[in-house]
């Protein structure tokens, strides 16, 4: 017996691997489809390039297909990365409360997924959710012990090189300022998005693509810098330092399949 599987495909712009268009996406399922010999059942988009990423109603595609899973007409939904599908610890939950009736099954072809199968894959996906929607408030912890304490950090980052870094919003126009790890080069330091490994970019370094005067704190110091992306045989030098000295970065670099972007920051 055959089963049967939904596409949904979509394409914005925050901060989404914007390259990949909803035809790619929709022709990359299809293929894993036929390896997998799933009979597509109905294939649902969403173009949300122009709507805010916090509104609801610019998917009717994704509600149509969620109605359509809660219908059982599909086992398997079939997207191009897990960010594609959920945005949201509710889009999260919605999704395994319908794996843990056993109704639908999930399968993300680029980046780190989510096992759906079991319940181990199942509560693996709520904690992964949980630790991003605490992600700003854990930021604002960090920041708020590196300035009172002139650069020194516990916790993950507790003994590891730490700046915290200011950019503006691509799209916004506003200050967003991260605790980020770091590595000395000479006069500059160099960062990475690496994003623990995820599919897509971290917003901050879309913003300084945007916008590369950002603001700089180290230790007790605050300056301002450019941003300039390293590329090449000296990005894959700085990076290999970089793993050399924090093995975690070589474990990002292998769960995804995006060639992670390394920065000089350069004061100005």
């Amino acid at each position: 017996m055959y089963m049967r599987a939904a596409i949904y495909c979509r394409i914005s712009d925050d901060q989404e691997n914007r390259e990949v268009d909803l035809d790619i996406q929709e022709s990359a399922c299809r293929v894993r489809a036929d390896a997998e010999n799933w009979k597509i059942v109905g294939v649902y988009t969403d173009d949300d390039r122009s709507a805010p990423s916090t509104s609801r109603e610019i998917r009717p595609g994704y509600e149509r297909l969620l109605t359509a899973a809660r219908s059982h007409e599909f086992d398997m939904v079939l997207s191009y990365s897990r960010s594609r599908l959920i945005r949201d610890p509710q889009d999260n939950e919605s999704w395994l409360a319908l794996a843990d009736a056993g109704q639908v099954g999930g399968c993300f072809l680029a980046g780190p997924g989510t096992d759906w199968a079991t319940p181990e894959g199942r509560s693996a996906a709520r904690t992964r959710t949980a630790w991003e929607a605490d992600a700003a408030d854990w930021n604002a912890r960090i920041i708020s012990e590196f300035r009172a304490n002139g650069g020194t950090v516990s916790g993950s980052f507790e003994g590891v090189p730490v700046l915290i870094l200011t950019t503006i919003g691509a799209k916004t126009g506003r200050r967003h300022t991260l605790p980020l790890m770091y590595l000395r080069d000479d006069n500059r330091l160099i960062i990475f998005a690496s994003k623990a490994g995820a599919d897509t970019n971290p917003d901050w370094y879309h913003n300084l693509k945007a916008n590369p005067f950002v603001t700089v704190e180290v230790g007790t110091e605050e300056f301002p810098a450019v941003a300039e992306e390293v590329v090449g045989l000296e990005r894959d030098e700085l990076y290999t330092e970089q793993v050399k000295r924090y093995s975690s970065f070589g474990d990002y670099e292998h769960a995804t399949s995006r060639v992670i972007p390394v920065v000089a920051l350069i004061r100005r």
